[in-house]
């Protein structure tokens, strides 16, 4: 029987359920109705709307991304993980999204 994405789950976790060291694929959904059973539980509101700044957490291991975002995906504050070293493109993606908030950025 092949794997199944089980229904409570959401798109981003499990992307290395078995194999972690090679390609991250996302599961395939049993089905439709499967599909959209999962789907509300992607809606969330900007809990950071009407704050003054903008927080952002950074970690610099990989290893510390999940505890992280587990602890403050509820309060939309994002975790940057930058393992050790700067990449342009990373730069780039922080860059522009602190571009697009008019609020001041502040990171810890």
């Amino acid at each position: 029987m092949p794997w199944q994405r089980p229904s409570s789950s959401a798109p981003h976790r499990g992307l290395a359920h078995r194999h972690p060291r090679l390609a991250h694929v996302p599961a395939p959904w049993a089905n439709a109705p499967a599909f959209l059973a999962d789907v509300p539980g992607w809606f969330a509101l900007d809990r950071t709307a009407g704050q003054r700044t903008a927080l952002y957490v950074a970690a610099e291991k990989d290893t510390l991304r999940r505890m992280f975002t587990e602890w403050l995906a509820d309060l939309g504050i994002p975790v940057l993980v930058v393992r050790g070293f700067g990449s342009q493109s990373y730069v780039d993606v922080v860059r522009a999204r602190t571009a697009r908030d008019p609020r001041p950025a502040v990171l810890l």
